[in-house]
């Protein structure tokens, strides 16, 4: 990979791993960033990484130079790429600036500028390093190493802080076993025997004995919060909008933070009092739910603030709503100076409607009613779906087919995408919808009580019915009989409290009940009743019932030898008397 062309060029120092000072200088074009490159082009890493759990991914993030410009991309990696400890996106594109943080694993690259350098052929994957490195102080060891339930062996006091890191339940665990505080005493170093309070968790004893620790680094909590900045865009106004707020430790130790809205009298902006009352531990990471109340005519403008304090430091995520951007047409419209489209003006309906000039307010609205009236006689007409009560009754089928095509026409008149006019179609057939089912019943104007009835037992459906109220209010003749005639039960109830006695009755009946399928071995149509007994073996009892098998007193599958020979014996009995009397004596 060539070099970057020009007076001055990008450069990455490192300032935490295996060998600080380190430089690698970028070339043209993208450059992958990981551990496991295998050969190819890029900045392989491997070697900076030392024994910290910490780790990157084989192609963590990428570098992209172009021009004076460099940027830089997180490749879905696991553990993520932070600028400045601020965690990017999968696959956000973030211009670096000098003096910029990265940090990839364990592993943080400074972003710095190189002077004057001699144009050269360098492969990225074995960088040469441009200045003598410096060689990172190593970290005290311990005596005897340390090995973790799991596999994971502690080397160092640093290493159980990147152990802590990435797996603090399994170092916590280790902890209150008193397995560490007995190799701590093994080593001599009573110094750091934990002592635990009654008053602590566990959480807070392993963090209080990571502060002990002799570790050649910081074990101090790092706060990040994603995202920097909360924008609501909304279309219309008022309403409420439920947004989280991510806070990610990136350091070792516990994080302790509150949340608190600014300005503090703000009605709008709204934070759980479990995140705000009192301070909240997050080891990993911790979710803040924020409610946004929009006002009723907002113009784009800031809400408020909400400010995330800690012991890894303060975090201020600025609220701002938004309104759609209006293309030229729509804003021609809101100035009456030209055509208004309202398939896409994305205005509340009262504002667009108010933009609008009288007279062609005057005119819009009454032919909007009767243009949608007449495609209401036109579903009418066609025979599609259910009948009304009337001729020009809408028929919800056909209402609905000729909305949705009325959407997906505007969707083509507009020229756009395929997924737009499926989508302006299925909002039309809502719409549809919506005008032609009322919430009237006009299904059940025609079916009478014995049709229901007749209809359950075709179906063999219990219809168990309830009456909610006296027997005056209510048909509750009609309701026994439809209960009794599909063999179930009828319930009345006069009060809130016997409707909530009969749902619960109902419920550990349907919860007691099974439903058992008979399956014979003998599945030719016969004619036959079949009885079957039901037991349990709880039970001494035993379940009595018939199955009727419709069909023929014949096989179904074929005349078998033995049916054959024994119609053969009844027709020559039948024959024989007449063969006898004819022979002479």
């Amino acid at each position: 990979m060539s070099t970057t062309s020009g007076r001055e060029r990008w450069i990455l120092e490192v300032v935490r791993g295996r060998n600080i000072g380190r430089r690698y200088q970028v070339g043209t074009g993208e450059t992958p960033i990981g551990n496991a490159l295998a050969g190819a082009a890029g900045f392989d890493l491997a070697d900076q990484e030392s024994n910290s759990p910490r780790r990157m991914a084989g192609r963590h993030a990428c570098l992209t130079a172009a021009g004076e410009a460099l940027s830089i991309r997180d490749l879905e990696s696991p553990g993520g790429t932070f600028v400045n400890r601020q965690r990017l996106l999968p696959g956000q594109v973030r211009p670096l600036q000098p003096g910029d943080l990265i940090q990839l694993g364990a592993v943080q690259l400074e972003v710095k500028r190189a002077g004057q350098l001699e144009a050269q052929t360098s492969r990225p994957s074995q960088p040469q390093p441009l200045s003598q490195p410096q060689v990172q102080p190593r970290p005290a060891a311990l005596t005897i190493p340390f090995t973790i339930r799991g596999g994971s062996t502690c080397k160092t006091w640093d290493d159980f802080l990147t152990l802590a890191a990435q797996r603090w339940a399994l170092v916590r665990d280790e902890l209150t076993s008193s397995r560490l505080a007995e190799h701590l005493r093994r080593i001599g170093r009573t110094d750091l025997v934990p002592r635990p309070e009654p008053t602590q968790t566990a959480d807070e004893q392993l963090d209080a004995w990571l502060a002990r620790l002799p570790a050649s680094r910081s074990s101090d909590p790092e706060l990040d919060v994603h995202p920097q900045t909360l924008v609501i865009r909304a279309a219309t106004a008022g309403g409420l909008i439920r947004k989280s707020l991510r806070i990610t430790n990136v350091g070792y130790r516990l994080l302790r933070s509150t949340a608190r809205v600014e300005p503090a009298a703000s009605t709008t902006i709204r934070v759980a009092a479990e995140f705000s009352a009192r301070p909240f531990l997050t080891i990993d990471h911790t979710d803040i739910p924020v409610e946004i109340e929009l006002p009723e005519n907002a113009r784009p403008t800031t809400l408020g603030t909400v400010v995330v304090e800690s012991n890894g430091g303060t975090r201020r995520i600025e609220i701002r709503l938004e309104r759609p951007a209006l293309n030229a047409a729509t804003a021609a419209g809101a100035n009456g100076s030209g055509p208004v489209d309202l398939v896409i003006d994305t205005r509340p309906l009262g504002e667009l409607v108010a933009a609008q000039p009288v007279a062609r307010r005057l005119i819009l609205v009454p032919l909007a009613l009767v243009v949608f009236r007449l495609l209401v006689l036109v579903a009418a007409l066609i025979p599609l779906g259910a009948s009304g009560a009337s001729r020009f009754e809408p028929r919800l089928g056909s209402i609905t087919l000729l909305l949705a095509a009325a959407g997906a026409l505007i969707g083509i008149v507009r020229g756009s995408e395929t997924r737009d006019r499926a989508a302006c179609g299925f909002t039309a057939a809502m719409a549809g919808i919506l005008a032609a089912a009322d919430g009237e019943d006009t299904a059940s104007e025609s079916a009478s009580l014995d049709t229901a009835i007749a209809a359950a037992r075709r179906l063999g459906l219990p219809v168990c019915t309830l009456g909610l109220g006296t027997e005056e209010e209510i048909a509750s003749g009609d309701l026994r009989r439809l209960a009794r005639s599909t063999r179930a039960q009828y319930y009345p109830a006069r009060n809130a409290d016997q409707l909530k006695a009969i749902y619960e009755t109902m419920a550990a009946r349907i919860g007691a009940g099974y439903t058992l399928v008979y399956e014979s071995d003998r599945r030719l149509p016969d004619g036959t009743l079949r009885p079957v007994r039901i037991f349990h073996r709880g039970s001494r009892a035993a379940g009595e019932t018939a199955v009727f098998i419709p069909g023929m007193v014949v096989p179904a599958g074929g005349w078998s030898p033995l049916f054959l020979a024994l119609l053969t014996v009844l027709a020559a009995l039948a024959l024989l008397p007449s063969w006898l009397s004819r022979k002479p004596v």
